[in-house]
């Protein structure tokens, strides 16, 4: 699509994992924010935008502080798992 051709990885069928009640919160947050991620120079991503996801927040009635830190948590795994993906070490 758009000439865009997606790394092998990027292709392969999600793993099954599981979501501790909570986290609930935070994920239902992180995935509302999954298009708000700020480029770098490169145009990769360097991480999310907070102002948007705190406006997601309200949206989803989420306790911004007390969730902030687990999104965090969340955005560093999402951002540790693109750099893999980019950099070919999976």
């Amino acid at each position: 699509m758009l000439g865009v051709e997606l790394p092998p990885a990027m292709k392969a069928e999600p793993e099954d994992y599981v979501l501790l009640p909570e986290n609930f919160s935070a994920a239902r947050l992180f995935a509302a924010a999954l298009n708000q991620w700020r480029p770098g120079s490169d145009g990769r991503p360097i991480g999310l935008d907070y102002a948007a996801c705190e406006s997601a927040a309200r949206g989803l009635r989420v306790k911004w502080k007390k969730e902030f830190w687990r999104l965090q948590a969340m955005e560093d795994a999402a951002l540790a798992e693109l750099r893999k993906t980019v950099s070919g070490s999976e």
